[in-house]
């Protein structure tokens, strides 16, 4: 409970580098709920989900959010991001425990599931994954922070709330991440793999990269199944983030990409990644 908001985790489905939330956003009674729903159920007005920040700040509570960083809400539009886009991202109480300031980085989406005006609640669906690094949901709290939703009417646009809010609950994996690396002369390749999504590291120390985009990999990437069956990656995930470092001079260096599936993958069928013809087992 954040004053007049409320957040509920009512599912988290988790693994060590991914996290599936069905999150609720109960709104202030101030809410014009008649006006809410009608901007649900129409093709002219919305009602934009609001943006979500992780932080792996252990435990942390309202009480200690809103006495920090009460001052700086003062003066913030939560309807306009060139308004509170700097404190979302840069200056609040949390920022030195942003998921996304770790090294292993990290891609999200968030997507609406309904407004239910009985009860004047929101319903979201989120996930979160961790491209790589040695991150772990499930060791310790985390730390979600949600910013007013919008609701646009007739071209306005308006926030739903007058401050974000925060939850923070301990994870716990309900699920098994497989991993598998190879290396042949100066090519390397890492794979994770979890129910939710795959992670895909290539690179070569002296010769050129064989892939040149993140998207150039993902489609040479597909799964192995033990039955001796493929399928291609492109087909099963939805979302692409990733990085490249290839030298200009030699192209040597490397390409990783992230994408989550877009339905739960049984990972226990899978005995391989295939990337064009490397092949890395899982373990």
């Amino acid at each position: 409970v954040c004053d007049d908001v409320t957040l509920t985790v009512r599912q988290a489905l988790v693994s060590e580098k991914t996290v599936y939330l069905v999150l609720d956003y109960q709104l202030p009674d101030t809410v014009d709920r008649e006006a809410v729903q009608r901007a649900d159920q129409s093709d002219d007005d919305f009602i934009y989900p609001p943006e979500i920040g992780y932080y792996l700040t252990g435990d942390f509570s309202w009480a200690d959010f809103k006495a920090a960083d009460l001052k700086r809400w003062h003066g913030l539009d939560w309807s306009d991001f060139t308004s509170y886009g700097d404190y979302f991202l840069s200056w609040n109480t949390l920022q030195p425990y942003r998921l996304s300031n770790f090294s292993h980085g990290s891609s999200g989406e968030v997507a609406s599931q309904g407004y239910d005006p009985e009860t004047n609640t929101l319903a979201y669906l989120c996930s979160i994954t961790a491209k790589d690094g040695d991150l772990d949901f499930t060791a310790q709290p985390l730390t979600v922070m949600v910013l007013p939703p919008q609701l646009s009417t007739g071209g306005q646009v308006t926030a739903l709330a007058t401050h974000p809010a925060i939850l923070t609950f301990q994870p716990e994996a309900v699920s098994q991440t497989w991993t598998g690396s190879l290396r042949q002369d100066s090519l390397y390749a890492q794979v994770t793999l979890s129910p939710f999504a795959i992670s895909v590291k290539l690179g070569d120390v002296s010769a050129p990269v064989p892939y040149e985009s993140i998207d150039n990999l993902l489609q040479a990437t597909t799964l192995v199944c033990r039955d001796g069956t493929t399928q291609p990656v492109r087909e099963l995930a939805t979302g692409l983030t990733g990085s490249t470092s290839i030298s200009q001079d030699d192209g040597h260096g490397s390409v990783s990409f992230t994408s989550q599936f877009q339905d739960l993958l049984d990972v226990s069928q899978v005995a391989a990644v295939q990337v064009g013809d490397i092949q890395i087992p899982l373990e």
